[in-house]
């Protein structure tokens, strides 16, 4: 059959005629194309038969299943069942499993062939069958599920109860899975299953307790992991010894026993808050602390991955930070007072520990620290300079997980603590601590009051310009972006350190390390720059920096275009966008035929998130969570990795073209009034995401626009504002409102006062400019 040599094809004009050829044969031959994938199935060919049930089982629909002659059915449904018995090939056999049981969905129940092959695979005495049967069942409705319960129950019990040696860790789920899919509709069948559940977790408990037999242990805490996952009420009764064995494993099994028990414990730390909060801060929280402490430099390699995926490459330190949530909702500070212990050690394994688990404890529980911060701070300020760089990174990103949860309290009261000590690692010679410093600088000054920084930005900038200068792979895209957020943070730019910058950037352009990336950043530096400076004397230097980074950013794209992400895409569009539109008013060029195409890409970027089905994602993820079939539950998690990937780029967009909406408005003043009615009736929206960024961002977009329709209407008061006009203020000073209001809801604390004294500051000006024009 060509058509499956054209999908195995490597060319993409092939596979792309197979896939047209695929859907025309669908509806005008369907009876024809599956008698022939069935055929298929029989060939020697290994990849062809895996390509054919591929087809099979994206070909056969209800609807389609319903479209096929009475003679083809037949064929179709002997066929399949014969090739379940005679395939030799697991994945291939997994595949048919899932086809049947589709089919089955339709022709059930007029075909009691199907069930007479379903006692076949249970009562035989081979795994590899009973999976078979399981699969089989999979899509079944909840109606033909109760028809064959006997045989669903007879097929559990011979994978669980009876025979101990099989590996029974996904024939649990698939139970939790039948029980849970039965429960709604019948639950007497559901406590029928219910049953079989309940003896194998007295299995369970007996294979904890046998610590000689390593296999049977294993397979125990596996097992009691997934019932920890996806059926946790059904270890209530027992919570209290299995609790207890698996501290008892903590004592005296091997490495890899001990860390599945402390993953268990964990995750029933999490599962019932309920439970006694000395379990988790007298016992589970020393206990990964020791085991962080435990540490060799020279082996663990995770050590030198970058910041970003810093805390997620340790068992131990992912769960402190899970069980830091849980110490925080209990308002308890022991923990606290546990790693307190640790920062007076004079190793620096423990050092590292405590400032980890306090990394934790201020993820998940910031409010416990809000008495002890002097105290914090100090110790923060005392070990960034300790000998060890481990130590120190660990320190770093305490403080910048302090800046960004713990906002204007942080920023307010310790800056004199916290701008030297994040220049002294900035300036480290290690490149690991520098990226630390970096990152933490970040956070410090996005949204630290101008007054408090004017005193360290000259400073600041002069070593950034340093990291830039050296030109080191890993440090300079996060340089850049640190330079961005300083040069954004000045009430004016010195004309000396404007010339120091564009030089320093007009420099990478010749660079071996240019990329997307790096032209991106730098038309940030200068968007910032511009917007705080618009002297004259930076005219010529940015039109120059704009046009040569233009011009190698077209080339580098028209290059690289396939290698690039769609974050870099969209970020580095915006700022490009941005940085000609600077261009074009330096040079002083009309920039509204330019702003059309601008806004309109921004509103596209916005109505991209707003058509998003979110309820549609969370289905998507709640049905990979229940599929059994192991082959489905591959098509399902890609789909919902599809999704999630959609919904993240999505919300990327929509931030970015926020930001661009405050910057186009800042910049334009009241020349940008034009646009203001389309955009804030995208942004308002935005403002009410569960996104906490998609939120921040449009809010301030929201209150950047609400300052150039004031300075519109400050503008218009000479002469008379229309009836129109006045009306479209209106509107937007209603939707103002409810940016606060959204703003309250969410429990945006700080956001929230900082907007609201702004807003009011804003809509007063503004409605009494209305006033006046009037």
């Amino acid at each position: 059959m060509e058509l499956i040599d054209d999908f195995m094809s490597n060319s993409v004009e092939r596979r792309c005629s197979a896939e047209s050829a695929f859907d025309l044969a669908k509806q005008s031959s369907p009876d024809r194309l599956t008698l022939d994938l069935c055929r298929l199935l029989e060939s020697p060919d290994l990849k062809k038969r895996a390509m054919a049930a591929m087809l099979l089982r994206k070909l056969f629909t209800d609807d389609f299943l319903l479209r096929l002659s009475p003679n083809t059915k037949p064929s179709v449904t002997t066929g399949l069942l014969d090739r379940i018995n005679e395939e030799e090939n697991e994945d291939i056999r997994r595949k048919l499993c899932v086809v049947v049981s589709v089919v089955a969905s339709v022709y059930l129940p007029d075909w009691p062939e199907f069930w007479l092959s379903i006692d076949e695979l249970i009562f035989s005495t081979e795994l590899r069958d009973n999976e078979a049967a399981m699969l089989l069942f999979a899509a079944l409705s909840p109606e033909f599920l109760v028809h064959g319960i006997e045989k669903l129950e007879r097929l559990f019990t011979n994978m669980l109860c009876e025979d101990i040696d099989l590996e029974r860790t996904s024939a649990v789920e698939a139970l939790i899975n039948f029980i849970n899919f039965l429960s709604a509709s019948f639950p007497t069948e559901a406590q029928r299953l219910q049953r079989i559940l309940a003896k194998e977790i007295e299995m369970l408990l007996l294979g904890l307790k046998e610590t000689d037999n390593k296999d049977r242990l294993d397979e125990s805490i596996n097992i009691l992991d997934t019932l920890v996952s996806f059926d946790p009420t059904s270890l209530q009764a027992n919570l209290d010894v299995l609790i207890r064995l698996l501290f008892g494993l903590l004592d005296g099994g091997d490495e890899s026993t001990c860390t599945s028990s402390l993953l268990v414990l964990v995750k029933l730390s999490l599962q019932f808050p309920e439970l006694d909060p000395s379990l988790i801060t007298e016992k589970l929280f020393p206990i990964l602390l020791e085991r962080l402490s435990d540490l060799d430099s020279d082996t663990a390699d995770w050590c030198h991955l970058s910041p970003t995926s810093w805390y997620t490459d340790s068992f131990e330190i992912a769960q402190l930070h899970k069980l830091a949530t849980v110490v925080g909702a209990q308002d308890d500070s022991v923990a606290y007072t546990i790693i307190s212990h640790y920062f007076e050690s004079f190793l620096w394994q423990e050092k590292f520990a405590a400032f980890s688990a306090l990394h934790a404890i201020v993820d998940g529980c910031p409010k416990l620290l809000i008495g002890k911060l002097e105290e914090v701070m100090l110790l923060l300020s005392n070990n960034i300079l300790y000998d060890h760089v481990w130590v120190k990174c660990a320190v770093l990103n305490a403080t910048r997980l302090l800046c960004y949860l713990m906002g204007s309290l942080v920023r307010q009261e310790h800056q004199q603590t916290l701008f030297p000590i994040l220049v002294r690692a900035i300036e480290d010679l290690e490149i690991t601590v520098q990226m630390h410093g970096l990152l933490a600088l970040i956070e410090l000054v996005k949204l630290c009051p101008k007054d408090i920084q004017a005193v360290y930005l000259d400073e600041i900038v002069e070593i950034l310009l340093g990291r830039v200068a050296e030109q080191n792979e890993t440090v300079l895209p996060t340089a850049l972006e640190a330079l961005s957020w300083v040069l954004a943070c000045y009430v004016s730019h010195p004309q000396h350190l404007c010339k120091k910058v564009i030089d320093s950037l007009i420099s990478l352009g010749s660079s071996v390390l240019f990329n997307e990336g790096i032209s991106c950043l730098s038309m940030k530096c200068i968007n910032y720059m511009f917007m705080v400076n618009k002297s004259d004397g930076l005219k010529d230097d940015a039109s120059q920096v704009i046009n040569t980074f233009k011009s190698l950013h077209d080339g580098y794209l028209t290059e690289n275009r396939h290698k690039m992400h769609d974050g870099y895409l969209t970020d580095n569009r915006h700022q490009m966008d941005m940085a000609w539109l600077i261009h074009l008013i330096l040079i002083g060029e009309d920039v509204q035929p330019h702003m059309i195409n601008v806004v309109e890409y921004l509103l596209q970027c916005m109505l991209q998130w707003a058509a998003l089905d979110f309820d549609q994602i969370k289905s998507d993820n709640d049905g990979a969570e229940k599929s059994i079939d192991e082959s489905l539950l591959m098509i399902i998690h890609g789909s919902m990795e599809k999704a999630e990937a959609k919904r993240l780029y999505a919300c990327k967009q929509a931030v970015k073209a926020c930001e661009m909406v405050g910057l186009c408005s800042r910049i334009l003043g009241g020349d940008f009034y034009e646009w203001v009615s389309r955009l804030a009736s995208y942004l308002v929206p935005l403002s009410h995401a569960e996104e906490d960024e998609v939120r921040r961002e449009a809010v301030s977009a929201m209150l950047e626009i609400g300052r150039s329709a004031r300075i519109f209407a400050v503008e218009k008061k000479q002469g008379e504002l229309s009836e129109e006009l006045k009306k479209e203020l209106d509107k937007l000073y209603d939707l103002l409102l409810s940016v606060l209001e959204a703003l309250e809801n969410f429990g945006d604390t700080e956001l929230f006062e900082s907007m609201k004294k702004a807003f009011e500051v804003e809509l007063l000006e503004f409605f009494k400019s209305l006033a006046e024009a009037e």
